[in-house]
């Protein structure tokens, strides 16, 4: 499973267009990172390799949504508000401030430091968005 979403990121950075001037500081982040995790993987380092791949689908999948978007959300500061409620709602039960437990189960050490570190960004994200 690592080893598919190392490739299916890889691919996206490879094969996506866009004229955001985003992407281009994006890609020069993530190919690194995605390429250290392959690497990492590769040699049986999978903790790294996880935490390389979590640092580059932060981006990427912002870019990829971004992507998605028409125009005038990305333009228009009014349509991107709307957007943004739209999204609130979808969000709604990740926007609330996680139980001190909510990982009490995971197992080993490294999965749940990459769950507590994790898990409190959606809020954070969508609270800057509009910065």
């Amino acid at each position: 499973m690592l080893a598919e979403e190392i490739d299916l990121w890889s691919r996206f950075v490879k094969d996506h267009r866009s004229n955001d001037e985003n992407w281009e500081h994006v890609r020069k982040a993530t190919e690194p990172a995605l390429a250290e995790a392959r690497a990492a993987l590769a040699s049986g380092r999978r903790y790294f390799a996880l935490q390389r791949l979590s640092a580059a689908r932060v981006l990427l999948s912002a870019s990829a949504y971004v992507g998605e978007r028409p125009e005038n959300e990305r333009k228009d500061e009014a349509a991107f508000e709307r957007e943004r409620e739209r999204m609130g709602g979808v969000l709604r039960a990740n926007l609330v401030t996680p139980a001190a437990s909510a990982v009490d189960g995971v197992r080993p050490a490294a999965g749940r430091a990459t769950a507590e570190a994790s898990l409190p960004q959606v809020k954070l994200y969508y609270d800057t968005s509009l910065e």
